[in-house]
């Protein structure tokens, strides 16, 4: 019994040292794992003051949002087109001088350079595409 235990604590030991990593790898790999824990902290910090500052504009906008529905309630007649919303008074980095307004936006053009394709369709209705230079569009010979 006395071989056999010898025997076998022997190939232990070799397993050992031939599959384990030195206590220099074990540390190195340590270091390495706490430098990214510490990073992973900053982020995290990070992350946190930005939700908290994210939250902070979420309840602000929804106040003015809650005031305004009250404003229009009592006097729906007096509100602005949906053009121009009011802007509120305690609204944070108001700016001092008055700006002029936007110039309001251009038309949506929805047919082509040309128009509509003069091109009539199988069911008897014009064709809704836009038109090239000569008046079709790419599907009945437009050029």
């Amino acid at each position: 019994m006395k071989p056999t235990f010898v025997f076998l604590f022997y190939i232990l030991c070799s397993c050992l040292s031939v599959f384990g990593q030195s206590k220099e790898t074990l540390n190195l790999e340590i270091t390495n794992l706490k430098a990214q824990v510490q990073t992973l902290d900053q982020k995290n910090q990070e992350l946190v003051v930005k939700t908290a500052t994210l939250q902070k504009d979420i309840e602000f906008l929804q106040r003015q949002i809650d005031e305004l529905r009250v404003q229009a309630l009592r006097q729906p007649s007096q509100m602005p087109a949906a053009g121009n919303p009011p802007t509120p008074t305690n609204y944070p980095n108001q700016p001092t001088q008055q700006q002029a307004p936007p110039p309001p936006p251009a038309a949506v053009k929805t047919t082509g350079q040309f128009g509509r394709c003069r091109a009539t369709t199988q069911k008897g209705t014009q064709c809704s595409r836009n038109g090239k230079s000569n008046g079709y569009c790419y599907q009945h010979g437009g050029v």
